[in-house]
């Protein structure tokens, strides 16, 4: 959902996701003069009112402790850009942006200035959004929010931790599994790389010999992660395929639901591995697509897959399907074939105002570019990426991005070590790898022709050529697009700041402020990265 509010020359957008509201401000630079920010408060559901909390201070301010929450009408936001993440799926909340003049001391809050908006969180629950749910995970274990909550706990040793990670996705994959448990004429085909959550297991075990399963089994790594799985659903009865013939990795993470007569009625895919990795500590996400002619497709592709037959797989890929607003792709393909990465490419070059991304790891150069210097003027540009490499062309264009003065893309890999209190987040770092594990490219959010690309597949040769993977392209669906705009968002502020200050080493301040003077806003007005993402959101 997304609510444009005017007054005067001021404006604000705000959108949402099932979890997060953003806010975008787009207030008149003849009254900047003096700004020192702007305090946020939100009205909840319950009508109780709060005043939305960042982590910086000002110097001056007695008794502030650094990196501790702070209300904003002390310490104001000195952005134009903020988002809520507090909020609850299918919920309405109210939010008034007040601008903040006179002294860092001694604020005033000019409340009688304020921008006010009311909207509604997404809901995969709502008829609108049945036909396609879309499911992210929080996954951010580098961060004040989990430090606050867990301190330096490991992930994996609590499943409290887990499930505040997972955010919902655990339940979405489990309990689409868990149709076939209900109705007990149901019946499952699911395609793994890796099967090793416990709570997904056991809801498969339950289907018994009315489910199939292809897993991974290409190397002595992927057979010792592979066996305990296989060992404990083929005890169970159900039909457990190994996948050991393909060219590389059998990289699918999808769940087929059939009825009765083995006429595909859904399907569930994306990005998530079924692991405890994949569905809590990386960032991913799961699409449930109520769809019986996409489903028809993911079971054409499954039963190739369990035939191995690689030369057949080829053929059935060397063409896009579409149905409705949604195209679908399944790797490998023929040598010199890569008609998903060219099909990517073709639509990232017609992008009119947006594009942006998120990829554990990208290598296709080809695409890269066209993504990193798009091809009409004014195109915005954000991305994030697990990590910087400079290894292939690709990684190479990556690299250099992130080094630029004033990045479009950020590493979520590598943060500061010097910074109070973000050096309390390195401790996790070690805990998991990779961080950011999504696979997406949004094109055009803010028009009726947006586009959203996601599956399984890395934006790689190998990956179109070598593995099994599939991948949608979603036509003109806003609300899709906007919510995975609005996780871009989440994950490219959060780390695109540590970063910053990461490259600057043991140059970096030790500790945070707010700056206190109005110089913050001047790179909202010019040609800044911050300027050119900003009116992408405000559409202007």
């Amino acid at each position: 959902m997304r609510k444009v509010i005017t007054r005067g020359n001021a404006k604000l957008v705000a959108f949402t996701s099932q979890h997060t509201v953003i806010l975008a401000i787009g207030w008149p630079k003849g009254e900047t003069k003096g700004l020192l920010g702007f305090a946020i408060r939100k009205s909840n559901p319950d009508s109780t009112k709060i005043w939305l909390e960042g982590l910086l201070s000002f110097a001056c301010q007695p008794g502030q402790i650094t990196g501790h929450p702070i209300p904003s009408n002390e310490g104001p936001f000195q952005k134009m850009y903020w988002a809520d993440y507090q909020v609850r799926a299918g919920q309405t909340y109210g939010y008034e942006v007040i601008p903040c003049y006179g002294d860092p001391c001694g604020l005033e809050v000019r409340e009688a200035d304020a921008l006010q908006v009311s909207i509604r969180t997404e809901d995969n629950r709502d008829p609108a959004s049945r036909a396609n749910q879309v499911y992210f995970n929080r996954a951010v274990i580098a961060s004040q929010a989990y430090v606050r909550n867990f301190g330096d706990a490991d992930p994996k040793s609590d499943p409290k931790i887990l499930a505040w990670l997972a955010r919902g996705l655990d339940h979405a994959i489990v309990d689409f599994i868990n149709r076939a448990n209900t109705d007990r004429t149901m019946k499952l085909d699911v395609a793994a790389y890796h099967l090793e959550n416990p709570a997904i297991v056991a809801a498969l075990s339950a289907v018994g010999d009315r489910a199939r399963v292809s897993i991974c089994w290409r190397t002595p790594d992927d057979k010792k992660r592979g066996r305990p799985a296989a060992k404990e659903l083929t005890k169970h009865g159900v039909d457990v395929y190994e996948r050991e013939l393909v060219p590389a990795i059998s990289h699918n993470k999808y769940v087929i639901l059939k009825d009765a007569q083995d006429r595909p009625q859904a399907v569930l895919m994306g990005s998530t591995n079924f692991t405890v990795s994949g569905v809590s500590l990386q960032s991913n996400v799961s699409h449930i697509l109520e769809n019986p002619e996409l489903a028809s497709l993911y079971r054409d592709n499954f039963e190739l897959v369990i035939a191995e037959d690689n030369n057949a797989l080829k053929d059935a890929n060397a063409t896009w399907e579409r149905r409705g607003n949604i195209e679908l792709n399944f790797s490998p393909h023929a040598k010199k074939t890569a008609v998903d990465l060219e099909r990517y490419q073709e639509l990232v070059e017609g992008a009119e105002s947006s594009i942006f991304f998120a990829t554990l790891r990208a290598t296709a150069a080809n695409l890269l570019d066209a993504i990193t210097h798009p091809k009409h003027k004014g195109v915005v540009v954000r991305g994030i990426v697990d990590r910087t490499y400079q290894q292939t062309d690709g990684d190479v264009i990556l690299y250099h991005e992130a080094n630029e003065k004033d990045p479009a893309v950020a590493p979520a890999g590598k943060m500061t070590g010097f910074t109070d209190p973000l050096s309390e987040e390195q401790g996790r770092l070690s805990m998991i790898s990779p961080i950011i594990h999504h696979k997406f490219i949004v094109i055009d959010h803010d028009t009726p022709n947006a586009k959203v690309i996601t599956g399984s597949a890395n934006y790689s040769n190998n990956s179109s050529l070598k593995n099994d993977e599939n991948t949608l392209i979603i036509h003109d669906d806003q609300r899709v697009a906007q919510m995975y705009v609005a996780e871009l968002f989440r994950l490219y502020e959060h780390y695109r700041a540590r970063w910053l200050l990461s490259r600057k080493g043991k140059k970096a301040p030790k500790a945070l402020y707010l700056v206190e003077d109005d110089s913050w806003v001047d790179k909202y007005y010019g040609d800044a990265q911050a300027a050119g993402f900003l009116r992408n959101l405000l559409g202007t």
